[in-house]
C-alpha cells in the first residue's frame, strides 16, 4: 500500500501536471483566438479600406469636376481648348502644394486675362503665382488678377513671364510691400510710366521703392503724370533719362531748399517733401533695386525648395494619389450618376413603396408590437411573486445559498482540477447535511411554485400574436 508520503507526492506531480495542460490549453486557445481576432480586424480593416479608397475616389471626382466646371464657366471654352485647360490645371495641381480649386480658378483666370495656354500657362504664370501666393500668405485670386493686367499694360504676358513673376516676388520680399499690392500700383499707374519709356521691372521698382520709404505712390504719381506730359510737349524724348537725371539733380543739390524746388516741379506740391528727403537720403532708390529684381533669377523655385518640409512635400504626394484616383471616381460616379437617373423615373413606385410601407407599420406592425409588450407585461405579473419567493428565500437561508454556490462552484472546477472539485464537494455537502430539513423543505415549497410559474408562462407566451395575424380576443369573464 502506498503511504502517506507517496500519495501526497502523486498528488502534487497531478496538479502540477494538470496545470502545464490547462496552461498548453490557454495558449492555444489564445493562439487560436488571436489568430481568428486578426483575421477578423484583417477582414474589417480590408473592407474599411476598400470602402475607404471608394469613398475618397468619388470626392476625388466631384472635386474635379467642380474645378473643371470653374475652367469652363471662367474661360467659356469648350472642346480640345476646354480639354487642353483641365490638363493644366491637373498638372499644376500634381507639382505643387495647392488644391485643385484654387489650381483651376488659376488657369481660368490667366487664360482669360492673358490669352496664354499650355506650357506658358502652367509654369511662367500659374505654377508661380500659386507659390507665391502661397509662401507670401497673400489671396491668390487678386494675386492673379492684378499680374495679369500688369503684364496687359506692359504688352501682355510673354516667354520672359516666369522671371517677370520671380521678380515680382523679390520686390515683395526686398520692399515689405505685399505683392498683390505692389502689382495693383503697376496695374494702375504703370500707363504712366509706360509712356515715359520704362519697363515693366523698373516701373515695380519704383513703385517699391516709394512705398518702402513711406511714400503713398498715390499721392506722388499725378505730379509725376503731369512733369513727364510737360516734358514731351518740351519735346522731351528721353523721359525715363529726363527722369533719372532729376532725381540726381535732386539727390546732388547743395541746399534741401533747392532739392525740394526741383522735387515740387517732378512730383507735384503734396509728395515733394518726402520724395526729396527720400531721394537725398537713398531711401529711393529704383536703379539698385532694379538690379536686385533682374538677378532673382528662379527666386519663386529657390525659396519654395528651401522651405517647403513634411507637410507640403506630403500635400504633393496627396495629390497624385488623388490624381491617380480619379479614374476610379470617375466610373463609380457614372455609377451613381445612372442610378438617380434610374430613381427619378421610379420616383412614383418609390412613393407608393413608401406609403405601402407606412400603412404596414400603422396598420399591423405597431399593434402587433403593442399587443407582444401587453402580453410579456402579463408574463411578468404573473411570474413576479416566484421570483420574489426564489430570491426572499436564499436571503432568509444563507447557508443554502453558499451550499448551492459551491455546488456549481465544483461543477465548473470540476473540468479543470479534480482535487479542487473534490473539497467543494465534501464542503457543500456538509453545509447541506447541516440544514438538510429547511433546504428539503423549502426545495419541495420552491419546485411546487416554479412549476405553477413555469405553466402560467407556457399559457401566456402562446398568447403572443405572430406579426401581422390577428390576436384571438380574450375570454370573457
Amino acid at each position: 500500500m502506498a503511504t502517506e508520503q507517496e500519495l501526497a507526492l502523486l498528488v502534487k506531480v497531478k496538479d502540477q501536471a494538470s496545470k502545464a495542460l490547462a496552461g498548453i490549453r490557454g495558449k492555444m486557445g489564445a493562439l487560436g483566438g488571436a489568430a481568428r481576432t486578426a483575421l477578423k480586424a484583417g477582414m474589417f480593416a480590408g473592407a474599411a479600406a476598400v470602402t475607404g479608397a471608394g469613398i475618397a475616389a468619388v470626392k476625388s471626382s466631384l472635386d474635379f469636376k467642380s474645378a473643371f466646371d470653374t475652367i469652363k464657366t471662367g474661360t467659356g471654352a469648350a472642346g480640345p481648348a476646354l480639354a487642353g485647360l483641365q490638363e493644366s490645371a491637373k498638372k499644376v495641381f500634381g507639382s505643387i502644394p495647392v488644391d485643385i480649386g484654387p489650381a483651376a480658378k488659376a488657369i481660368a483666370d490667366f487664360n482669360t486675362l492673358t490669352g496664354l495656354s499650355g506650357e506658358p500657362l502652367e509654369h511662367l504664370l500659374t505654377r508661380q503665382a500659386l507659390e507665391a501666393g502661397r509662401m507670401l500668405g497673400e489671396d491668390v485670386t487678386g494675386l492673379v488678377e492684378n499680374a495679369a493686367k500688369a503684364f496687359n499694360v506692359f504688352g501682355g504676358a510673354n516667354e520672359d513671364a516666369g522671371e517677370d513673376m520671380n521678380r515680382f516676388f523679390v520686390a515683395s520680399q526686398a520692399t515689405g510691400v505685399p505683392m498683390t499690392q505692389l502689382l495693383g500700383l503697376v496695374k494702375t499707374f504703370g500707363p504712366v510710366l509706360k509712356n515715359a519709356g520704362f519697363g515693366l521691372t523698373d516701373t515695380t521698382a519704383l513703385f517699391g521703392s516709394l512705398q518702402k520709404a513711406g511714400i503713398d505712390v498715390t499721392r506722388v504719381m499725378p505730379g509725376l503724370n503731369a512733369f513727364t506730359r510737360k516734358l514731351a510737349e518740351e519735346g522731351v524724348t528721353d523721359l525715363k533719362g529726363a527722369l533719372f537725371d532729376t532725381v540726381e539733380q535732386i539727390k546732388n543739390a547743395k541746399t534741401d531748399t533747392e532739392a525740394l524746388a526741383l522735387a515740387t516741379k517732378a512730383f507735384g506740391a503734396e509728395g515733394a517733401q518726402r520724395m526729396s528727403v527720400a531721394i537725398r537720403t537713398g531711401a529711393v532708390d529704383i536703379k539698385g533695386l532694379s538690379d536686385q529684381m533682374r538677378n532673382g533669377v528662379d527666386a519663386i523655385q529657390k525659396n519654395a525648395a528651401a522651405t517647403d518640409d513634411f507637410n507640403e512635400r506630403l500635400h504633393v504626394v496627396k495629390n497624385n494619389a488623388l490624381l491617380a484616383a480619379k479614374p476610379l471616381g470617375d466610373l463609380v460616379l457614372k455609377g451613381l450618376n445612372k442610378l438617380s437617373l434610374w430613381l427619378q423615373a421610379h420616383q412614383e413606385e418609390i412613393n407608393a413603396f413608401i406609403r405601402g410601407f407606412e400603412a404596414f407599420v400603422q396598420s399591423k406592425a405597431i399593434p402587433t408590437i403593442t399587443r407582444a409588450f401587453e402580453r410579456l407585461q402579463d408574463i411578468w405579473v404573473a411570474i413576479e411573486p416566484t421570483v420574489k419567493k426564489v430570491v426572499k428565500f436564499f436571503q432568509e437561508n444563507k447557508l443554502a445559498a453558499i451550499a448551492l454556490g459551491v455546488a456549481i462552484g465544483a461543477l465548473v472546477v470540476v473540468l479543470g482540477g479534480p482535487v479542487t472539485a473534490l473539497i467543494a464537494i465534501v464542503t457543500a455537502g456538509t453545509l447541506i447535511l447541516a440544514n438538510w430539513d429547511a433546504i428539503k423543505k423549502a426545495a419541495l415549497d420552491l419546485v411546487a411554485k416554479v412549476k405553477g410559474g413555469f405553466n402560467d408562462l407556457i399559457a401566456k407566451v402562446k398568447d403572443i400574436p405572430v406579426l401581422g395575424e390577428p390576436s384571438s380576443p380574450p375570454p370573457s369573464t
